[in-house]
C-alpha cells in the first residue's frame, strides 16, 4: 500500500513478494523489501544515551546534574519528537486507504472494552506473580504487598477516563517498538510492519486505533530506561534511587515529545477527533 502509493518515504518499498493461495486463503511466505542505510536504531541510541548519562551522574554534584538536564537531553528528545511526527505522518497515510485500509469510526463500547480487557490482563499477571511466590517467612508479606498493589493497580485503572473518546479504526503498525525505528541522516525510518502481537482479532481484522502504536512505543522506552537503571545500580556505585529518579524524569520529557510531535502531526485531521486528555488515557 505505502509503496504504491509513494504517500509515506520514510518505510522500506516493496520489491516482491511469495504468497501460497489455496481457494480464498492467501498466505505470505516471503517479503523482499528495499534495504535502507542507516546509523542503528533508536533502541540502541536511547540506551546509549541513557547509560552516559546514568554513568556521568555519578561523577557529578545532583545539583549540577539536574541543573543541565534540559541540554543534556536536547539531542535525545529531539529524536523522539522526530519520531512522534514520522509516526504520525505515517497514519495520516494509512487513513487515506479504501477496502481493507478503509478506516471506520471506533464504535461507542470500544473504549470500555479496552478498559475491560486492560482490567483482565492485569489480573492475570498479578495472579501469575502471587503463585510464584515461595512458600517461606517472606511469602506472607510479598503476597500481601501484591495484594495491596492489585487494589491501586484496579483503582488506577477505574480512574481512566476512556469511555468518552472518539476515533478511528484504521490500519496502524501493529508492532511498533524502538528497535523498528532506524536512525538516518537525522531522520527516522519505520520498519517492521506486523500484525498486532497482543490482539487476537488481529489476522482477521487489522484495523484498530493507531493510539496502539503510541502505546507501543511507550512500552518500549520504558523497557529501555528500565535496563539502564539495572545497569547503572548493579555497578553498586552512588545512589540507586537517585539514578531511578533521573531516568524517569527524562521518560517523562521523553514521552512528551513524542506525544506532542504526534498530535500535532495529526492536527485537524480525521485522526484528531479525541480530544488530547482522552487520548492520553486511552494511551494509558
Amino acid at each position: 500500500f505505502l509503496t504504491a502509493r509513494g504517500a509515506f518515504p520514510q518505510a522500506p518499498r516493496l520489491a516482491g513478494d511469495l504468497t501460497l493461495v489455496d481457494d480464498d486463503e492467501r498466505s505470505v511466505l516471503l517479503l523482499a523489501l528495499e534495504y535502507l542505510r542507516n546509523e542503528g536504531d533508536a533502541w540502541r541510541y536511547v540506551r546509549h544515551h541513557l547509560d552516559r548519562f546514568l554513568d556521568e551522574a555519578r561523577l557529578r554534584p545532583a545539583a549540577e546534574t539536574r541543573e543541565a538536564l534540559t541540554q543534556t537531553h536536547a539531542d535525545s528528545l529531539e529524536l523522539m519528537a522526530t519520531i512522534g511526527r514520522r509516526l504520525g505522518e505515517l497514519h495520516l497515510a494509512l487513513i487515506e486507504g479504501d477496502g481493507a485500509f478503509e478506516p471506520v469510526p471506533l464504535a461507542p463500547s470500544e473504549p470500555a472494552t479496552w478498559k475491560e480487557r486492560l482490567r483482565r490482563e492485569a489480573g492475570a499477571t498479578l495472579a501469575a506473580l502471587t503463585e510464584s511466590v515461595d512458600a517461606g517467612p517472606e511469602a506472607e508479606r510479598l503476597s500481601a504487598a501484591l495484594a495491596a498493589r492489585a487494589e491501586r493497580l484496579d483503582a488506577h485503572i477505574e480512574a481512566l477516563a476512556v469511555e468518552g473518546f472518539r476515533g478511528l479504526r484504521c490500519r496502524y503498525h501493529g508492532d511498533l517498538t524502538l528497535r523498528r525505528l532506524l536512525l538516518a541522516e537525522g531522520d527516522v525510518l519505520i520498519t517492521g510492519f506486523a500484525a498486532d502481537p497482543t490482539l487476537e482479532d488481529a489476522a482477521t481484522d487489522p484495523r484498530h486505533s493507531p493510539l496502539r502504536d503510541l502505546a507501543s512505543l511507550l512500552r518500549s522506552t520504558d523497557r529501555a530506561v528500565q535496563r539502564s537503571v539495572q545497569s547503572v545500580t548493579e555497578a553498586g556505585i552512588g545512589d540507586a534511587a537517585m539514578f531511578r529518579d533521573y531516568a524517569v524524569d527524562w521518560q517523562r520529557r521523553a514521552g512528551d515529545a513524542l506525544l506532542d510531535a504526534w498530535f500535532e502531526a495529526i492536527a485537524d485531521s480525521p485522526l484528531d477527533a479525541a480530544g488530547r486528555p482522552e487520548a492520553r488515557a486511552a494511551i494509558e
